[in-house]
């Protein structure tokens, strides 16, 4: 053992300690990863007033109080008629 108390040989490596440049290469990474899971998640609230989502018949994402239909992204992908005929 040496002075410090930690084994002789179990050399750390640079990118394990998540320091200097290393460190921000994996901020980087985790900033990508969460970006990508977010524009493939379907949003459970409508991203204009917070009112929540509900299912309409062909299987869309609308909101209630507006009327707009929310996809994947989250992006707005339309807007449900409030005229009944």
């Amino acid at each position: 053992m040496s002075p410090a108390g930690d084994e002789v040989g179990a050399a750390e490596s640079p990118a394990a300690s998540g320091g200097s440049w290393y460190g921000l290469v994996d901020i980087a990474s985790e900033a990508v990863q969460k970006f990508e899971d977010q524009q493939t998640r379907a949003p459970v609230a409508c991203q204009d007033c917070g009112e929540p989502l509900r299912t309409g018949p062909n299987g869309e994402n609308y909101c209630p109080f507006d009327g707009s239909i929310w996809g994947p992204g989250p992006r707005r992908i339309g807007q449900i008629s409030n005229t009944h005929n």
